[in-house]
C-alpha cells in the first residue's frame, strides 16, 4: 500500500522532445482540378505541412475564391493533402465561398484555377501554382484573364545556377 501512495506521488515528465517539428515553407508537388457530377473536387498535394490554402477559379468576367482544408496531413510533417468540393449551384450569384461555386462543368476548358498554399505557422503564401492540365501547373499566373483577380503575391523561386 505504501508502494502505491509512493508511486502516485512521483511526477512523470513526458518528454516531448519527439513531437517537436520545425516547419517547413511548404510547396505544391501536384494540383488536380475534376469537375463531375455537378461538383468541382480540387486537391493539392504538398511537400511538408500546410496551414491550408486558398483557391480561385475566373472566367474574363467573374471570379470565386474558396479555402482549401488540410484532409491529409503526414504524421511526420513531411506531407500534406489539402481540399475543396464545391457542388454547383443553378444560379452563380447563389454561390458561396468555400460552399459552392457557380462555375459549371461545361465552362472548363474557359475558365482559370489558381492555388496560394499557407505557412503552417506564419500563414503567409509559400508557394503558388496556376492549373493548366492534369499534367501542368505553373508557378506564376499566365491567363490574361487574372487581370482582374486579387491574386495573392507569391514568392518568386530562386533558380539553383548550374555547376
Amino acid at each position: 500500500m505504501i508502494w502505491w501512495a509512493l508511486l502516485s506521488c512521483t511526477v512523470n515528465r513526458l518528454d516531448t522532445g519527439f513531437w517537436r517539428i520545425e516547419y517547413q515553407d511548404p510547396s505544391i508537388e501536384d494540383f488536380e482540378v475534376q469537375c463531375e457530377n455537378k461538383q468541382w473536387n480540387i486537391e493539392v498535394w504538398t511537400e511538408y505541412w500546410t496551414g491550408n490554402g486558398l483557391f480561385w477559379m475566373a472566367n474574363d468576367d467573374r471570379y470565386e475564391r474558396h479555402t482549401l482544408y488540410s484532409v491529409s496531413a503526414s504524421p511526420t510533417g513531411d506531407g500534406d493533402r489539402i481540399r475543396v468540393q464545391l457542388p454547383i449551384v443553378a444560379d452563380w450569384r447563389d454561390a458561396q465561398s468555400g460552399r459552392s461555386s457557380g462555375f459549371d462543368c461545361t465552362a472548363q476548358e474557359q475558365l482559370g484555377f489558381f492555388v496560394g498554399i499557407r505557412h503552417p505557422q506564419t500563414l503567409e503564401i509559400t508557394d503558388c501554382a496556376e492549373y493548366v492540365d492534369a499534367e501542368t501547373f505553373m508557378d506564376e499566373p499566365t491567363l490574361a484573364l487574372w487581370a482582374h483577380v486579387p491574386l495573392p503575391d507569391c514568392p518568386v523561386t530562386a533558380e539553383v545556377p548550374p555547376e
